[in-house]
Order: structure tokens, then sequence, then C-alpha cells
């Protein structure tokens, strides 16, 4: 006989085997036990973890006013991992020589895999490597109105204008609404 799963005497339970579902829709594990009083300025909006989610997005090149036609993507890839409302994302373009033309307008990048909380505006990440820019990319905003990843010049909100670039990876942090 397989012991699947134990409870202990002091109140531990453990899973030998399989994995643990919650099979009940907007529950999760709660960590109210563990969470400080609200009493010294800020308070707990939530302490049940009732979300993860590991997935993969398919991040595509626009400009502001057009998109540049792209005919062939070397890499074209996003990553993600979705805890509770936070949502890492990581993305790899890179876009073929001489397949790309065209395009006007500030950079952004689609296809996020989650909306964008309103108030996720001012979340940023970090750039990996950019490659084939006039400007180098220094800061990334995920946008709620429109959903998508704007490339910046600078901290203070400097267009990227350039849509036909080489090689593009970046990590962001952003929240979303559930």
């Amino acid at each position: 006989v397989t012991t699947r799963m134990e409870l202990g005497s002091s109140g531990d339970l453990k899973l030998n085997t399989g994995s643990l579902i919650i099979g009940t829709a907007g529950e999760g594990i709660d960590f109210s036990a563990e969470t400080p009083s609200e009493g010294g300025g800020g308070g707990v909006a939530s302490s049940i973890l009732d979300d993860y989610e590991e997935g993969n997005w398919v991040p595509t090149v626009e400009g502001s006013t057009e998109s540049p036609t792209i005919n062939s993507y070397v890499n074209q890839t996003g990553h993600y991992v979705k805890i509770g409302r936070q949502v890492m994302v990581t993305c790899r373009i890179q876009i073929a020589a001489g397949a790309a033309s065209g395009g006007s307008g500030s950079l952004q990048i689609s296809g996020l895999p989650f909306s964008v909380h309103i108030d996720s505006d001012e979340t940023g990440g970090s750039i990996g490597l950019a490659l084939g820019f006039d400007v180098v990319p220094q800061a990334l905003q995920a946008d709620s109105a429109s959903n998508k990843v704007f490339v910046m010049a600078t901290n203070s909100n400097g267009t990227i204008t350039d849509l036909i670039f080489t090689y593009l990876y970046f990590n962001l942090n952003y929240f979303t609404d559930t």
C-alpha cells in the first residue's frame, strides 16, 4: 500500500505523490496566518495565492503610426510567469537580415499574454541586449491603454523610432487585473 498523503501531528500536510489541485475557482493557498498586522502603514489586499501559470507568448514589432513589414524572424519568442496578479515576461526578437521594411512612429511590442492593469503604466524592466538600433533603447513601459510595451530611448519617455533592427531581448514585470 502506497501512502499518498500524510497529515502529521504538527498539522503539516505532506503529499508523497501527485499534485495539490485547488478544485474551486477563486480559492487558493491562504497565507493570512503569516500576514503582518495592518497597523504601521500599508494594508494587505490579499493573502491568498490563487493563480500560478507559466507559458509562451508571441511578441510582434509594431510602429505607433504604421507597423513595419517583417517577412522573416530568426527568433520571435516570449515566455511568462504569472503569480497572482504579477506577470513577468521575457522577449527575444531577432529579425532576419533584409527581411524588414517600412513602418513609422515609435517602437512598440504587442502580444503581451495578459492585459496591463491601469496602475501598471509606470512598471518597467531591463533590456538585456539591443543590436542594430541608431539610438540604444534604455527603458521599457507596459501601457494599459494599448496592452503594448513601449521601448524608449530614455527614462523620460524619449521614443525609439528604429523599427527595423537586428536583435532585442528584454525582461519586464507588470500587473494585470486578475
